[in-house]
C-alpha cells in the first residue's frame, strides 16, 4: 500500500521591497550605481551608457523604477543570476508565437439588375430610348493575415526609429518593407521573429496581443428562412407591430422599412426583435418561437435553417443545392444535292443549374458584443420549363421527329445586406413578396377524354397565391467553443 504525501499549502511570496528616489538631471550611471548599492545587488553597466534622468519615485519596486528610467534613456536591463546587467537598448532578436492558419482568402460577389434587353451576342441594348436602369453591388473581401501583420510590425519599427533617431543599428527608412531583415515570418510554424529594441518589442508585443484577441473572435450565425403563404386578411404582408402585444417581444422598425443603423440596405424591410422578458440563457431566446408567431398571417413553411460558425472577418459559405441537369441541343441540317436528302447532326451539351440555398456571410465582431454582418442568402427553384424555339422549328420540318429541348426557367430570390446586430438578438429581413399562379385540372375518368363533350366533365382551377419570404438572423458571439459550455445546445446531435 502506497501512501501519497499530502502537500502543504503554498506560502505567499514575500512582497517586493520598495524604494523612494527623487533626482533631477542626474547622470544615469551615477543613479544606477546608487540604486544597486541601496538594493544590495551586483550591477554591471556598459561603458557606452550616457544620458541624464529626472525621476520622482516614491515607494516603488525596483523593476518599476528601472522601467521608468528606460523610458527616458535608451537602455535595457537583464538579470543574470544575481547580477543586474545594464546595456544600451540596441536591437536584439525576439520570437513571438502567433497561432493562426497559414492561408490567404479572397472572396467576391456581385448582385445586379438591369432593365436593358440582352442581344443574342450577350451584349445589352437599350429598349426604351435611353430609359434604362442598372444597379450593381460588388463586394470584395481579402484576408491576408500574415502579409498584413508583417507590414504592421515594420511600420511600428519605422515609426519608432523616427521618434528615436539616435538608436544604432536601425536604418530601415530606405528599405522595402516586405524585404526587411528585421522581421522574419515563418507562417508554417506560426513564429514571428523581430530584431528591435526593448522599447520597440514592448510595442510589438502589445500590438500582436490585440491583433490575436480580435482575430480569434468567432460567432455562431443561426439563419432561418421562412416562406409565409399569406392569408386573405394579410395580403399587404406581415404586420410586425403584432409582435409587441402579448408575445414577450419588442420589435423596432423605422418608417422607411430599414435598420436604424446607417449600415442598412435598401429595398428590404429590416427590424430587430428583442425578447422583453427573457434573460440571457433563457429558452425563449429561440428563433422557433418567432416562426410560430408567423402562423397567424398564413401557412408558414421553413425552407432552410442553416447554422454557420466563423472567425472574425472571415467569409463563410453554405451551399445546399441540387444540380438539376438539362441538355443544350445543337442541330445542324445539311442538304445533299446529289441524293436530294437532308442530313441532320445532333450535338448535346450537359448543363446544370443549382436549385436550393446558397448563403455567404462575413461578420465583423467588435468588443461591445455587436456583430456587423454582410449577408447574402440566395434561394433558387425551377419555376417551369420552356422549349427551345430553334430546336422546335427544325424538328417540325423533319418527318417523324420528336426532338425537343426544354430549358428551365429559374426563379431567384436573394437579398444582399449589411446590418449590425447585438449578440443573441434576432434580425429580420423581410418584404420579399411574390405572386404565384397555381393551375390545376381534374375531371371524371374516361369521360373527360371524350372529344368535344369532354370539357363538360373537366374541372379547371386557376388561382393566385401571394407569399412573403422572411429571413431570421441571430448571431451569437462564442467565447468558449466547447460542447459543454456555449455549444451545449448541439449535444443532442452527437452520438450518445
Amino acid at each position: 500500500m502506497t501512501r501519497t504525501p499530502v502537500l502543504s499549502k503554498p506560502k505567499p511570496s514575500p512582497p517586493l521591497e520598495t524604494y523612494t528616489i527623487v533626482v533631477n538631471d542626474v547622470p544615469v550611471k551615477d543613479l544606477l550605481f546608487a540604486i544597486a548599492r541601496d538594493a544590495a545587488i551586483n550591477v554591471d553597466i556598459h561603458p557606452d551608457i550616457q544620458g541624464a534622468v529626472t525621476v520622482n519615485a516614491i515607494g516603488e519596486t525596483l523593476p518599476r523604477i528601472l522601467k521608468r528610467i528606460e523610458g527616458q534613456v535608451a537602455i535595457r536591463h537583464e538579470l543574470r543570476d544575481d547580477t543586474l546587467v545594464i546595456m544600451p537598448d540596441t536591437p536584439f532578436l525576439k520570437t513571438y508565437r502567433v497561432d493562426y492558419v497559414n492561408m490567404e482568402r479572397n472572396s467576391s460577389s456581385q448582385v445586379g439588375t438591369s432593365t436593358r434587353i440582352a442581344t443574342a451576342s450577350g451584349e445589352a441594348t437599350n429598349s426604351g430610348g435611353g430609359n434604362t436602369s442598372n444597379t450593381l453591388i460588388t463586394n470584395v473581401s481579402g484576408n491576408r493575415f500574415w502579409k498584413t501583420l508583417t507590414r504592421n510590425i515594420i511600420a511600428i519599427l519605422n515609426e519608432a526609429d523616427t521618434r528615436r533617431p539616435g538608436i544604432q543599428g536601425q536604418e530601415m527608412g530606405n528599405t522595402n518593407p516586405m524585404n526587411s531583415n528585421s522581421v522574419i515570418i515563418n507562417a508554417e510554424s506560426g513564429l514571428v521573429t523581430v530584431r528591435a529594441t526593448a522599447a520597440q518589442h514592448r510595442d510589438i508585443a502589445l500590438f500582436i496581443d490585440r491583433v490575436m484577441t480580435n482575430a480569434r473572435r468567432q460567432v455562431l450565425i443561426e439563419t432561418t428562412i421562412v416562406e409565409v403563404e399569406l392569408s386573405d386578411n394579410h395580403q399587404a404582408g406581415i404586420d410586425w407591430e403584432t409582435f409587441t402585444t402579448g408575445a414577450g417581444l419588442r420589435a423596432a422598425q423605422s418608417i422607411m422599412g430599414a435598420f436604424s443603423s446607417h449600415l442598412s440596405s435598401q429595398n428590404t424591410t429590416g427590424l430587430t426583435i428583442r425578447y422583453a422578458d427573457a434573460p440571457s440563457g433563457s429558452g425563449k431566446l429561440d428563433v422557433s418561437l418567432t416562426v410560430k408567431l408567423l402562423q397567424q398571417f398564413g401557412n408558414a413553411r421553413v425552407l432552410s435553417s442553416p447554422k454557420i460558425m466563423t472567425l472574425n472577418n472571415q467569409t463563410a459559405l453554405l451551399k445546399v443545392v441540387d444540380n438539376e441537369v438539362y441538355f443544350e441541343i445543337e442541330l445542324e441540317e445539311k442538304e445533299d444535292e446529289k441524293t436530294n436528302t437532308t442530313d441532320l447532326t445532333v450535338k448535346t451539351r450537359v448543363k446544370t443549374v443549382p436549385v436550393g440555398l446558397l448563403m455567404n456571410v462575413t461578420p465583423q465582431i467588435n468588443d461591445q458584443d455587436s456583430v456587423t454582418l454582410n449577408v447574402r442568402p440566395t434561394i433558387t427553384r425551377i419555376k417551369e420549363y420552356r422549349e427551345d424555339p430553334g430546336v422546335a422549328i427544325i424538328a417540325n420540318r423533319l418527318a417523324n421527329s420528336n426532338i425537343t429541348s426544354k430549358v428551365p426557367i429559374v426563379q431567384v430570390r436573394e437579398t444582399e445586406s449589411v446590418l449590425e446586430v447585438k449578440s443573441r438578438q434576432i434580425a429580420v429581413i423581410g418584404g420579399l413578396m411574390q405572386d404565384r399562379v397555381q393551375k390545376d385540372q381534374d375531371g371524371v375518368p374516361w369521360l373527360k377524354e371524350i372529344p368535344g363533350i369532354g370539357n363538360l366533365f373537366k374541372y379547371r382551377y386557376r388561382g393566385s397565391v401571394k407569399t412573403e419570404l422572411v429571413i431570421f438572423l441571430r448571431p451569437t458571439i462564442i467565447r468558449d467553443a466547447n460542447i459543454k459550455t456555449e455549444l451545449s445546445d448541439f449535444r443532442q446531435f452527437l452520438d450518445q
